[in-house]
């Protein structure tokens, strides 16, 4: 069971390297999203053991607070989130546009400042303020860039039930691993099939934020492309 957290990263691996391989124009896009999403993966020992206390190579999460396998999770997730809607779309970003009405990084800003916030101040769990910090940061977006809030829900519903399928493969090959490593104490109970609720959540939340940070942060549009793919 010691290797079973990176097995899960490299089942999360699969659709990053598919998309990264086949839609280059989305490459940048990726490592934006991804990078953003390691940083956030490398705060995992806040989640341990409140949400959960997985196995991790050299048992790096509990000797250093952070581990190789949750920069990396963190990585892939952010990457495939951003990029899911154009590249099932089969969509790719314009020319940046002529005017913008609000700071490049507002969203971003608002998303850190709740995170770090909400963590600091809120008697709330860790996942619940990350939730949460997301939204925000969605929220700016919708505020100020309409036009990206189809590409926003899509993502939410697709990256859910693309986690929520990957989660359950994971769930199949290592039946036991919730029951070890999570703490059933934090979790609602809820689940969807196999998979807790809270981790549905998560990845529907992601999808909502990482989908259009990029083309926010940039000021681009997202337009039909004319890929055979």
């Amino acid at each position: 069971m010691h290797y079973t957290y990176l097995v899960g990263v490299g089942i999360a691996l699969i659709p990053w390297l598919v998309i990264f391989w086949r839609r280059a124009d989305l490459r940048s896009q990726m490592v934006f999203a991804g990078l953003l999403g390691a940083v956030i993966g490398s705060t995992g020992s806040l989640y341990v053991p409140y949400y959960w206390n997985p196995p991790t190579l050299g048992n790096l999460l509990s000797r250093y607070g952070v581990s190789l396998e949750d920069v990396l999770l963190g990585f892939f997730i952010g990457g495939v989130a951003a990029v899911l809607y154009e590249y099932v779309n089969d969509r790719r970003t314009k020319r940046p546009l002529i005017a913008r009405s609000y700071p490049n990084f507002l969203s971003a800003a608002v998303f850190v400042c709740a995170y770090v916030g909400g963590l600091t101040l809120l008697p709330l769990k860790p996942l619940h303020v990350l939730v949460i910090a997301m939204l925000l940061g969605a929220v700016v977006v919708v505020i100020y860039r309409q036009d990206l809030v189809p590409e926003m829900l899509w993502s939410c519903l697709w990256f859910a039930a693309l986690y929520w399928g990957l989660f359950s493969v994971f769930n199949w090959l290592f039946p036991d691993f919730i029951v070890t490593y999570y703490n059933h104490d934090y979790l609602s109970g809820l689940w969807l099939g196999a998979v807790p609720i809270e981790e549905v959540m998560f990845a529907a939340t992601s999808g909502l934020f990482w989908s259009a940070l990029y083309e926010f942060t940039r000021g681009m549009r997202v337009s039909r492309s004319l890929f055979n793919l």
